[in-house]
């Protein structure tokens, strides 16, 4: 995605032209303060990362792996997955949170899905996928060119934009730092794998949800 004008100064070379000393002025702290410090920063990058709804909070996480097993999924609908990053429910995804609530509102079912919410299968039609392929967008790192069959996209392209496609609807409008990646939640990858297959049945788990995220 496109940034904001970065200036690419290197902090080393900044402090030996101004001649300035790190940390010559920094307190002494004893080794009980520190750990106190550790402890708080560690607390606080945690609490960080579960608000950003990437992935549950690790006070969240049971001990059992979740990898090629499903007692995770809270919505019936993920699959196994081949990974811990990759087993997420879109129950746990907070970008999530805001669709999942529409679908309450409108059903006395609190075991709901963010597959069924009643956008996600549009947002999911091929022509639409196309339509947001074809069209220049600034947060895009180059305008990729369809490689399927009479000038369309091919089925790992539709596959790759309906990923990016459904992150950038849950950003709505939020941009990932330079660097951030977002793990899809199973459910989401299993329902756009049911809709655009890979003809070989091999997928590379969630570097290719990845690579929509690098290259579109």
């Amino acid at each position: 995605m496109a940034e904001g004008t970065e200036y690419d100064w290197d902090f080393d070379e900044v402090m030996v032209e101004t001649g300035v000393r790190g940390y010559l002025y920094e307190p002494q702290y004893s080794d009980e303060q520190l750990r106190a410090m550790e402890e708080q920063e560690a607390a606080e990058a945690a609490a960080a990362t579960a608000e950003a709804g990437d992935l549950p909070a690790a006070d969240e996480e049971p001990a059992m792996a979740r990898a090629r097993a499903d007692w995770w999924c809270l919505c019936s609908h993920c699959a196994p997955m081949d990974t811990e990053q990759e087993s997420v429910c879109c129950r746990e995804f907070q970008r999530c949170q805001f669709l999942l609530d529409e679908i309450m509102e409108s059903e006395d079912d609190t075991d709901v899905c963010v597959v069924d919410h009643p956008s996600f299968a549009p947002h999911m039609d091929s022509g639409v996928l196309e339509t947001y392929f074809r069209i220049p967008k600034v947060n895009w790192k180059r305008q990729p060119k369809p490689t399927g069959p009479n000038g369309r996209l091919s089925v790992k392209q539709f596959r790759l934009t309906a990923y990016r496609h459904f992150l950038e609807w849950v950003l709505q409008g939020e941009r990932l730092g330079r660097g951030r990646r977002v793990v899809l939640p199973a459910c989401v990858v299993q329902a756009i794998r049911q809709r655009y297959p890979a003809p070989d049945g091999q997928y590379c788990g969630h570097q290719e949800a990845e690579d929509a995220q690098d290259d579109l």
